[in-house]
């Protein structure tokens, strides 16, 4: 460092202007779906007899405007039905994860059974159009890993995991903007099993959990943990 200041020192002023600032790197979070659609995604274990609550965790889920429009209704008048099931898979493989006192992968494309989401318009005024959101996911993989950290890393067994949410939420969708200005949707359910690092190897049992997804404002600019999974 002493020897690059140095060099740095005997060039000229106009040697020193000329000097060129590195490129910046790209990032993940630089694909924000400005004119999508960028959800936060909230996890926690819910109630039960003997349970701890408190911990809790969230990740990102996003949409392309391409993708928007495929999961709205084709007309956007009261009681036209969307079919989500882009955004429920996507959510079921990479976001609705055990991740409450860890870090998990996410499930496989076969390990999806169940996705789906309906949109269905409830009342337009003006520009709003209000959505009610339901549907459900169910995700079931079996096969070796490790669920003890790295207790067990060298001899992984059989596992199992998954997790069956039944989902339930309202969105607003604005007609001049063509954009959600809201988005709610719980997922409620049960979890079962664990992976390497999720801190679930005393608790592989089925047991409750809920998700809490709503609109992320663009404030703080933060990637999905699985968008390279997206096929983007």
């Amino acid at each position: 460092m002493e020897k690059g200041l140095a060099a740095f020192e005997k060039l000229s002023k106009e040697e020193r202007s000329q000097a060129k600032l590195p490129e910046k790197a790209s990032r993940l979070e630089d694909g924000y779906p400005e004119d999508g659609l960028a959800l936060k995604v909230y996890v926690r274990d819910l109630p039960a007899e003997g349970r701890d609550t408190k911990p809790w965790n969230q990740d990102r889920a996003w949409l392309k405007k391409g993708e928007v429009e495929k999961i709205l209704p084709e007309t956007l008048a009261k009681g036209e039905k969307g079919d989500g099931k882009l955004l429920a898979r996507r959510l079921a493989m990479c976001a609705l994860l055990d991740t409450v006192k860890g870090e998990s992968e996410r499930f496989e494309k076969d390990d999806v059974k169940e996705a789906q989401l309906e949109l269905t318009v409830q009342k337009v005024e003006g520009t709003k159009v209000t959505l009610r959101l339901t549907g459900k996911t169910r995700t079931h993989a079996e096969g070796k890993w490790p669920v003890r950290g790295y207790d067990d890393s060298d001899a992984p067994k059989a596992q199992k995991r998954g997790i069956t949410l039944a989902l339930e939420g309202a969105a607003v969708w604005d007609t001049t903007a063509k954009r959600f200005t809201a988005f709610e949707l719980a997922a409620v359910g049960t979890r079962f099993g664990g992976t390497q690092f999720n801190a679930r190897g005393k608790d592989l049992a089925e047991a409750p959990i809920g998700f809490w997804i709503e609109l992320d404002q663009g404030k703080t600019r933060v990637a999905p943990a699985f968008l390279w999974a997206y096929g983007w």
